[in-house]
């Protein structure tokens, strides 16, 4: 997508080479592993961080699966892009509306995926669950 940031809308047909010769590893890169410094990072981390508490009732994410993680993530990121793009189409920028609506609909299928429900965070107060315990003999 020429008109994101970060984003090239040539893909290249060739193999990857081989692991860089002067013996490092390729480094993968995750929502995790960026410094936040961009505007576009702190979206992410932020999203992220809404959609596990609306998919567990709180900042839980062991309560996810690995995939469902992986889910959070792609949705999340896909989410920051499409706004920027459509952010750049209100300011009158040129933009490639058959690219956003496909990061829409992939976004929207991740999304089913996980589910749309929110979880309801269990707010039991202190006298009830206390009060629930006590033994009457």
């Amino acid at each position: 997508m020429q008109n994101l940031p970060g984003v090239s809308a040539a893909i290249p047909n060739d193999k990857p080479s081989k692991a860089p010769s002067n013996g490092a590893a390729l480094r993968l890169v995750t929502i995790d592993s960026l410094d936040g410094r961009t505007q576009a990072a702190r979206e992410a981390r932020q999203l992220r961080s809404a959609i596990i508490r609306d998919l567990t009732g709180g900042d839980d994410e062991t309560a996810l699966s690995a995939l469902k993680l992986a889910l959070v993530d792609a949705v999340a990121i896909a989410t920051v892009m499409i706004n920027d793009g459509n952010v750049r189409w209100l300011k009158g920028e040129p933009i490639s509306l058959s690219e956003i609506t496909t990061l829409s609909n992939a976004r929207r299928r991740d999304a089913q995926l996980l589910g749309l429900e929110r979880v309801a965070r269990d707010i039991t107060d202190l006298d009830s669950y206390l009060a629930s315990k006590v033994i009457t003999v």
